[in-house]
């Protein structure tokens, strides 16, 4: 049974975006511009429709300029992952308030740029970006219940989407039906929260 006093509940959410921006268009004539010769044909027709995708307009990055992306060494890239990471999470959580607990998130996708001739990796540098989300929970009145919650692990997938290892750097590995063993897991994941949270009067914030 739901009882509205019984929940924590999210105060607030906040976003923090880095500030370098680039839209698809921009994206796309980077790279086409200093890795096009090295990719085949395939790719080069699959990345122009994919860059052109209305789904993704525009991305941020923890960076100053796309060329960071390709002559920044190792070490720098794990020092730029470190830093951006730190002031990203600093920026969200000083939106919070005291009192409460604050769950962070932080995604430095640009930490692991690769390109090549994979499909993998022209979809991941597509529609992958740099940021961070925090939310603050706290007891008391106001804000968003949080009426249940759910995970589901999916190991079966495991293949689909993860890191890989080429040449002793990270390369992502996409799956081409990603999109739609993602769709049937997050049915699966929200049902479970459904059902954890029972009977929702009508009305009921």
């Amino acid at each position: 049974m739901f009882e509205a006093d019984s929940h924590r509940r999210i105060a607030s959410i906040g976003l923090a975006l880095p500030a370098f921006e680039i839209d698809q268009k921009g994206a796309y004539e980077f790279l086409h511009a200093r890795f096009g010769e090295a990719l085949g044909e395939r790719v080069r027709r699959a990345m122009r429709k994919i860059f052109a995708h209305p789904s993704v307009r525009r991305r941020r990055f923890a960076i100053d300029a796309p060329d960071r992306l390709v002559a920044e060494d190792p070490d720098a890239r794990i020092d730029r992952f470190t830093r951006s990471a730190v002031d990203l999470s600093a920026c969200d959580l000083a939106r919070g308030s005291g009192g409460a607990v604050a769950s962070v998130s932080v995604e430095v996708c640009s930490a692991t740029f690769r390109m090549g001739d994979d499909l993998g990796l022209i979809v991941s540098n597509a529609i992958f970006g740099d940021g961070a989300a925090a939310a603050i929970v706290r007891g008391g009145s106001g804000g968003l219940a949080i009426l249940a919650s759910a995970s589901r692990h999916a190991p079966e997938h495991r293949e689909a989407i993860r890191y890989v290892y080429r040449g002793g750097q990270l390369w992502n590995q996409l799956a081409p039906d990603l999109p739609a063993r993602a769709a049937g897991t997050v049915v699966e994941a929200v049902g479970d929260a459904l059902r954890a949270a029972g009977p929702v009067p009508v009305g009921a914030r």
